[in-house]
C-alpha cells in the first residue's frame, strides 16, 4: 500500500516491513529540485523558483511528466509546484521525469465544512476510496497546519490537489495552512482593485483568492484569515467600530438554536420591528455544543438600545446602553429634573403601562420622573424609560349633545377629552361642535393623550372615533419673512406657495406650550415675523400649503 507518486523516477532504497510491504524509501540516486515553475517557453525549457527564490532552468525532452499522480503533459506545468528529478547537468537534456501538483481548489474552511467521522467527502470534495469503499489513506496527503482530516479547523485555508481518473477522485493532496490576525482596522487603501488593510500597525493585502464577506470599515474589530503568501483571504468583522444612530427601547428578544436570536424593538420614530441579530452584532453570543450551534442575545425587555434599522438581513450594529435609574421631580419650564439632569427635544422618551408603550413628547411629562435613564458625560438624558411622569389628560366635563350618526374625517386639534366610565370618553375638537366618542381599551384610546397639542387627523365611523394620528406638517413652527399674494417667504431663504382659499388658524397657547384656543383666521392674519406651521393637505399632496397654524 505504499504510495510511489512522490518518489517516482528516483532509484531508492526500499525497505520492507516482516509482512513484505514497503514502509520506507531513502538514499536517492539522482538529484531533485522542487519549487514553482514560474516560466515556460516554446522551446521546453521551464524555469523553476524554490521558497528561497532560487531560480534552476530545465531543457524537457520527451520525458514522463505526471500531475496529481496522473500523466499530463508540458503544456499544463506552468505555475504547478513541481519536483524535477535529474541525473546531473539538467540543462543537456538528462531529465528524468518531473512530479507536478497543480491547484485544483482553494477554500477558507466553514464550521459545516469540518471532516465527520466515517464520513467519505470533506468539504464537499469526494474522497479517494479502495476497492472496498473504505478512504484510501496512502492517496490521501495531508501537509503544512494539520497532519490529518481530524485536524483540520475552523478558518484554516485548504489548498486542494485533485486527481480524477473515470469521473472518480483517485487520489486528493490537501496544504492546510494557519494563519489569522486579529485587531482593529486603522485605514484602508484600494491601489490597482487591491485592497491594503492597516491593523496593528502592519500592512495586509487582499490576495487573488479574497473571498468578499461584507464591507469592511475603519474601527472594525476584524479577524483577518491570510493566505499561504500572508496575504488576506477572508475577514471576518468581529465588531463594528461605526456608531450607530437610531434609539430604541427592547419589547421581547429570543434566542435560537437553528436560526438568528430575534428583538422586537420601538424606535425613535414609533415603528414596531421583530429584527434578526447578526452573530457578529455585539448582542449575540454563539456557543458551540458537539455538532450544534446555539445562539443566545444579551438583550432583554425593556433595555434601551441604539441601532442602526435595516429592511432587509440581519441588524449588525446595535449597543446596549447603560441607563441608571432616577426618581426626580421635573421642571417643565427649565427640562431639568432636580437631580441636575436634563432633557431637550433629542430626548428619546419612552412611556409603559400595562405592557403598552409609547412614545412621549416634552409637553406630555408630568412634575414627578421615575424610570431608567442614559445619561452622558454632560448630564444630558439621551434616553429614558418612565414606568411614572406622564401628565395626565385634561377632563373637562362637558354635556353637549352625542352625534353618533357622523361619518367622516376630521382635522383639527383636541379642546377636551371627557371620561364617561371606565371603557368610554368623549372627544370634543376646538373647531367641532360635534362631541364622539372614543373606546379608551381601542389603539386610537391608548393614542389620545400623545395628539394633545397637535394638529390631528380623525377618522369618524357613526359618531366614534377609530383612529387618531398626528398630521405631519411640511415645516416644523418658522417665521414668515415675507407675504404676497400667493406665496410666502419663510426663514428669509425658501419660497412657498399657498391655496387661494388657504385655511389659516390662530392658535394661542400658554406658558408651557399647551393650545388654551384655535379659532379659524384668514389670510390676512399670516404676517412679516408670524411663527407658523405649514400643511399640505389637499391637491393630492401637490406642494401647495392650504393649512396655516399661526401661533401667538
Amino acid at each position: 500500500d505504499f504510495d510511489f507518486t512522490d518518489y517516482m523516477f528516483n532509484k531508492w532504497d526500499f525497505y520492507y516491513a516482516n509482512q513484505g510491504n514497503i514502509v520506507y524509501a531513502a538514499n536517492p540516486r539522482y538529484n531533485e529540485f522542487s519549487g514553482t515553475v514560474t516560466s515556460l517557453l516554446k522551446n521546453r525549457v521551464i524555469f523553476v523558483t524554490d521558497d528561497y527564490g532560487n531560480v534552476k532552468a530545465f531543457q524537457l525532452s520527451d520525458i514522463p511528466i505526471v500531475i496529481n499522480g496522473k500523466k499530463d503533459s508540458i503544456d499544463n506545468l506552468e505555475n504547478s509546484r513541481i519536483k524535477v528529478v535529474y541525473e546531473d547537468n539538467s540543462f543537456n537534456g538528462d531529465v528524468v521525469g518531473i512530479i507536478a501538483y497543480k491547484r485544483t481548489d482553494v477554500m477558507v474552511l466553514e464550521k459545516n465544512d469540518l471532516y465527520k467521522s466515517g464520513s467519505k467527502i470533506f468539504a464537499g470534495k469526494y474522497l479517494p476510496t479502495n476497492s472496498k469503499f473504505e478512504i484510501n489513506l496512502n492517496k490521501l496527503h495531508i501537509y503544512g497546519a494539520a497532519s490529518s482530516l481530524e485536524e483540520i479547523k475552523t478558518n484554516d485555508v485548504i489548498y486542494f490537489y485533485e486527481t480524477e481518473e473515470s469521473n472518480k477522485i483517485t487520489a486528493l493532496t490537501l496544504y492546510v495552512f494557519r494563519k489569522q490576525v486579529s485587531g482593529v482596522v486603522t485605514y484602508i487603501e484600494n491601489i490597482n482593485n487591491i485592497t491594503y488593510y492597516t491593523v496593528n500597525n502592519i500592512n495586509y493585502k487582499t490576495g487573488e483568492n479574497f473571498i468578499y464577506v461584507e464591507p469592511t470599515s475603519v474601527n472594525d474589530n476584524v479577524e483577518l484569515i491570510l493566505d499561504k503568501d500572508k496575504n488576506i483571504i477572508k475577514i471576518n468583522i468581529l465588531d463594528y467600530g461605526k456608531l450607530p444612530s437610531t434609539f430604541g427601547i427592547v419589547i421581547s428578544s429570543l434566542g435560537n438554536t437553528s436560526a438568528s436570536p430575534t428583538a422586537k424593538i420601538l424606535d425613535e420614530l414609533g415603528k414596531y420591528n421583530t429584527y434578526s441579530l447578526a452573530d457578529n452584532s455585539s448582542v449575540v453570543n454563539v456557543i458551540e455544543s458537539d455538532s450544534n450551534l446555539f445562539k443566545q442575545t444579551s438583550l432583554r425587555a425593556n433595555d434601551l438600545v441604539k441601532f442602526d434599522s435595516v429592511t432587509n438581513g440581519p441588524v449588525k450594529i446595535i449597543n446596549t446602553l447603560q441607563s441608571k435609574y432616577i426618581a426626580s421631580n421635573y421642571n417643565a419650564k427649565t427640562l431639568t429634573l432636580s437631580n441636575g439632569n436634563w432633557l431637550s427635544a433629542d430626548t428619546f422618551i419612552v412611556y409603559a403601562t400595562d405592557g403598552k408603550y409609547q412614545l412621549l413628547e416634552l409637553s406630555q411629562l408630568g412634575t414627578y420622573l421615575e424610570g431608567k435613564a442614559v445619561v452622558n458625560s454632560y448630564g444630558h438624558i439621551d434616553a429614558i424609560y418612565l414606568n411614572k411622569g406622564i401628565k395626565e389628560p385634561i377632563f373637562v366635563a362637558i354635556t353637549p349633545e352625542v352625534l353618533p350618526s357622523y361619518n367622516g374625517t376630521v382635522y383639527g386639534i383636541v379642546k377636551s377629552v371627557t371620561k364617561v366610565d371606565n371603557s368610554t370618553s368623549n372627544v370634543l375638537f376646538f373647531n367641532n361642535s360635534n362631541v364622539f366618542t372614543i373606546s379608551n381599551a381601542s389603539s386610537a384610546g391608548m393614542k389620545i393623550s400623545s395628539v394633545l397639542n397637535y394638529y390631528s387627523r380623525a377618522v369618524i365611523v357613526n359618531g366614534t372615533i377609530t383612529n387618531i394620528d398626528k398630521v405631519t406638517p411640511e415645516t416644523e413652527k418658522i417665521k414668515i419673512t415675507q407675504i404676497y399674494s400667493n406665496q410666502m417667504l419663510i426663514d428669509s431663504i425658501t419660497y412657498m406657495e399657498y391655496s387661494s382659499n388657504v385655511l389659516v388658524y390662530n392658535c394661542t397657547t400658554d406658558d408651557l406650550g399647551n393650545i388654551t384656543s384655535f379659532k379659524l383666521g384668514s389670510k390676512y392674519d399670516i404676517k412679516s415675523g408670524t411663527t407658523a406651521q405649514l400643511y399640505d393637505l389637499y391637491g393630492g399632496f401637490d406642494g401647495i400649503i392650504d393649512v396655516i397654524l399661526v401661533f401667538n
